[in-house]
């Protein structure tokens, strides 16, 4: 017969269940740190010599490198398109097409793609617009085998108002383009822009220039430049105080994957004071954190232009 310890039959006749044994709950381990300190400062690669080559080169290409070459290549590639492929409309100048189809002409469409044309569009904003404008993810391969791809947005449009002109380029995403119309164009380079160019003049006055984004594709060890709000204008006596210097950042990276920074030290918008010592064309270089001196550019060509900027 079994026997029923004495202390759980006399709790089982009372009505009351045992008692629970007691938890013991560990507390968590402390999260292990995500930060360290380093044991010495990172070793830059580079020299600002380097940094100087890099950034001049960028500054000679950035304003050819806008969305002008894209819109007679779009044009050309939409040429052996048919009323029934790709399946498209047409609105108060803006065409849409979405497809994946081959067309009697031997050109074939897949994706789709937005274009727009300004011929002096009043926005209401005193300003008039011409230009182009086109976005989408497409491909287009035409009947002599040239191929025209896009992902993003491009456009480039001229506003005209009183006593000033209005310039803005911009390239957010990826094109391509192997056909004739790339001859002598950044789309037959192996570069790829991803940037907003603005540029605007006050006839008889100055320039203004505004770079925003960046070129990669540009060969050798450094492969990759980055604007982030680099600004440089002047307008005679009422403009810049620091002609030769502009606002903003840019950035180098290199083969191994690592940024360099340069600080430049201009004005951003009109009335702005700058340290005149300051406006020497050199701003500070940094590397993880670290100082690496004076890096000096030349940006004065990006002003160097009258009627319109590309």
């Amino acid at each position: 017969m079994r026997h029923v310890p004495l202390v759980l039959l006399v709790t089982a006749l009372a009505g009351c269940p045992p008692a629970e044994p007691e938890v013991v709950v560990e507390p968590p381990d402390e999260p292990a740190p995500y930060i360290f300190e380093e044991e010495a400062p990172p070793v830059p690669e580079l020299a600002a010599a380097d940094l100087e080559v890099a950034i001049e080169s960028a500054v000679a290409l950035s304003l050819t490198l806008n969305a002008a070459p894209i819109f007679p290549a779009y044009t050309t590639a939409m040429v052996g398109a048919e009323p029934s492929c790709p399946a498209w409309y047409d609105y108060q100048g803006s065409q849409y097409w979405y497809d994946t189809c081959t067309a009697s002409t031997g050109a074939s469409f897949s994706g789709y793609s937005f274009y727009q044309f300004y011929d002096r569009y009043d926005a209401g904003d005193g300003s008039v617009y011409d230009g182009q404008a086109v976005y989408g993810v497409a491909q287009i391969t035409t009947p002599e085998g040239y191929t025209y791809q896009a992902g993003g947005t491009a456009q480039n449009l001229v506003a005209t108002g009183e006593g000033y002109v209005y310039f803005s380029s911009v390239i957010a995403g990826a094109f391509s383009w192997d056909g004739p119309e790339a001859a002598g164009t950044w789309l037959e380079t192996g570069v790829s822009p991803d940037i907003t160019l603005l540029g605007y003049v006050v006839p008889e006055s100055g320039n203004y220039v505004s770079i925003d984004g960046g070129l990669s594709g540009l060969g050798g060890e450094l492969d990759t430049v980055v604007f982030d709000a680099v600004v440089l204008f002047d307008f005679g006596d009422a403009g810049s105080p620091c002609p030769t210097e502009p606002s903003g950042v840019v950035s180098v990276r290199d083969s191994d994957g690592d940024w360099y920074d340069v600080v430049f030290d201009g004005p951003s918008e009109y009335g702005e004071a700058v340290d005149a010592e300051l406006c020497d064309g050199c701003g500070s270089a940094w590397f993880r954190g670290e100082p690496l001196g004076e890096v000096c550019a030349d940006f004065t060509s990006l002003l160097d232009w009258e009627a319109s900027p590309w």
